[in-house]
């Protein structure tokens, strides 16, 4: 983002209250503190990826303070962030720009932070033409070895730069989860890629599995996470439940990780409402990439009754049904499209405070069973390999209206019944 310009993002109206952690209206003061932002970029014709990394201070009104910001490029040379302010309004979107002490400015906008306000999200095509997904996580205190020592659920997405290993326009992703045991040492690790087997595959191959002792993870006391040393660092939240990184790979991949802490219960209810969708994709097949943002609105049953979404083109389309289903924490289903090929949810996930979704998936229209779809004759069956990122809409004006008006109503009424009391002890 830093070398970059952005411009606006569509968001759509708040429709109704998420079955997730509510929240009240948003202010400035929820802004307040330090953010790691990382974000994943490159041209619609997967050219040139790469990654962008900020630390700033946040003041009460929103002025940043300070901080330091490095892309790609200056991994060992960070410039400052010596200026400029974030915004955000009642409904969470988040709007500003980030001053660098080389004289380049950085604006965005129409973030979306999440209810429980350790985290924010936005998509964005720049002046240059660039396309990123972002996300920011908010720094806490009190960090030590034992916040680590659970299972993370982690998604990533990883654009290749060019090497012999990873041409450049190949996009992938993976899923699945390690648990780190006393001291960080991993005690198991079984990353999914393009297939159900157990272990993570870049692309249609070369699993990696790490067994016990195999590598560790080590946190500083700012919640600076490090796993595999030559891929940079993670940003625990404060709520030390969500981790994210930007890093350059071995293989020259530019990639973006997510990890979840395995904590909580869920069920298929917590998805109701109406929530809010950024996706970043690439396809292998034309090595295009690019992203997409809307709204899904869900049942308490997990039917997916309403929404819509836009592409980096400007191009939308209706989404005309679908059915989600929670088991054992993982979201599962279709979502189904007017004018494309509907998606396929692959190992979804909702954070601990139900306030984030996070998953990757597929379009394929070949796919019939439960597992990864069948590579078998090559990359041409598979369309789209997609991270994906979903947060709540907070309750909208008419529900809040509608509270107030019950709320008067009660008021008239017991007005009338201490009227008629007064009447009647006459």
């Amino acid at each position: 983002m830093w070398k970059r310009s952005a411009v606006a993002v569509w968001v759509g109206f708040a429709l109704a209250t998420s079955g997730t952690a509510a929240s009240a209206d948003f202010e400035t003061s929820d802004l307040e503190g330090h953010w790691t932002g990382n974000s994943l970029w490159d041209l619609p014709d997967a050219n040139d990826p790469g990654f962008d990394h900020y630390d700033v201070d946040v003041s009460e009104s929103g002025t940043i303070t300070g901080g330091s910001a490095f892309n790609i490029d200056i991994q060992d040379s960070p410039v400052v962030v010596d200026g400029d302010a974030i915004a955000i309004d009642r409904s969470g979107l988040i709007s500003g720009t980030i001053t660098t002490s080389v004289g380049i400015d950085t604006p965005f906008s129409d973030y979306q932070m999440e209810p429980g306000r350790e985290a924010f999200v936005g998509v964005q095509t720049d002046l240059e033409g660039y396309d990123s997904l972002a996300v920011a996580v908010r720094r806490g205190a009190g960090y030590q070895s034992s916040d680590l020592q659970t299972t993370w659920w982690t998604y990533l997405l990883l654009l290749g730069r060019g090497s012999e290993a990873v041409p450049a326009g190949t996009t992938l992703w993976g899923t699945g989860f390690l648990t780190p045991g006393e001291g960080g040492v991993l005690m198991r690790d079984s990353l999914i890629g393009f297939s159900n087997g157990g272990c993570f595959e870049f692309g249609v191959g070369n699993p990696v599995c790490l067994e016990t002792g195999g590598t560790s993870m080590s946190i500083n006391s700012t919640g600076e996470v490090t796993w595999l040393a030559d891929e940079g660092t993670k940003q625990l939240s404060s709520s030390k439940s969500l981790m994210v990184g930007a890093h350059q790979t071995g293989f020259d991949q530019a990639k973006l990780e997510i990890m979840l802490k395995n904590e909580g219960t869920y069920q298929t209810s917590d998805l109701a409402g109406t929530w809010r969708v950024f996706q970043a994709y690439g396809d292998p097949t034309s090595s295009e990439f690019g992203w997409r943002r809307g709204t899904l609105v869900v049942t308490e049953d997990g039917q997916i009754v309403g929404g819509q979404r836009e592409d980096r083109n400007g191009s939308s389309d209706t989404v005309t049904g679908g059915q989600l289903t929670v088991t054992d924490g993982f979201i599962s289903g279709d979502i189904d499209y007017a004018d494309s090929t509907d998606e396929r949810l692959f190992s979804f996930r909702m954070d601990s405070g139900k306030g984030l979704v996070v998953g990757v998936c597929v379009t394929d229209s070949t796919w019939t069973g439960d597992n990864c779809p069948d590579l078998t004759g090559g990359l041409d069956k598979l369309l789209d390999p997609s991270l994906v990122i979903w947060v709540p809409e907070p309750s909208s004006t008419l529900q809040s209206l509608a509270a107030c008006s019950a709320l008067f109503g009660l008021r008239r009424r017991q007005r009338r019944m201490r009227q008629e009391t007064r009447r009647r002890s006459r």
